[in-house]
């Protein structure tokens, strides 16, 4: 399955890379969604939706990439990002669960901002998710296949990286310091998860699409 014009093309590796990322997606949302006691409809067939959805999402993102040839790899970006997201979620329960602590402890406040152990926690799983996107927008989204030049991208990217860990971080520690008091700590743990993660995609996309991989 092959749509093309001026270099876009749908190809058999992005069709199993979207279903690939899909999956990811559909066993990791039920795990967050017990962490905080939510469930929705249908929810076991998650495994099977989203690899379903990533792969039509990817196959209509190509087909408009005939036209404006950066939708598609905005559409790949954005299928890693989402992913990246629910990496990012799930790993910071996870760190919760393996810590055995079931509530946050402020450690120190900086710049008025409390600094807390899910701070951390957030920290440790935007590590786990940016070696994921690392991986899957050096090969995939940007196509960067070469080893040679690995050692000057992955500085590039962990500068970039680096920036946007402090606009995720710091866009979690507001929304989870400003809280509705008496609110679940796992509910605005999670919304400020996310969002940390979507604040900082704009600054991802361009950083990497400018800096880290530009051809």
């Amino acid at each position: 399955m092959e749509t093309e014009n001026t270099g876009v093309r749908f190809r058999k590796r992005d069709g199993i890379a979207g279903i690939a990322l899909g999956l990811i997606i559909g066993v990791l949302l039920p795990f967050i969604l017990g962490r905080i006691d939510k469930t929705l409809p249908l929810q076991q067939y998650y495994p099977v939706f989203f690899p379903v959805l990533c792969f039509s999402g990817l196959y209509i993102a190509s087909l408009l990439g005939k036209w404006v040839p950066v939708l598609f790899q905005i559409g790949k970006f954005g299928v890693v990002g989402v992913t990246n997201f629910v990496v990012d979620t799930a790993a910071f329960h996870f760190f919760i669960v393996l810590s055995g602590v079931a509530v946050s402890r402020e450690l120190f406040v900086l710049i008025a901002l409390p600094i807390t152990t899910w701070t951390l926690f957030k920290v440790f799983s935007f590590i786990a998710a940016n070696a994921h996107s690392f991986f899957w927008n050096k090969f995939w989204t940007f196509e960067q296949k070469g080893t040679e030049q690995a050692k000057k991208e992955y500085a590039g990217f962990f500068i970039i990286s680096i920036v946007g860990l402090l606009i995720n971080s710091g866009a979690f520690s507001i929304v989870f310091a400003f809280r509705p008091e008496g609110g679940s700590e796992a509910v605005w743990g999670t919304i400020g998860v996310a969002v940390g993660s979507f604040v900082g995609l704009f600054w991802n996309f361009v950083g990497y699409k400018f800096f880290v991989f530009k051809k």
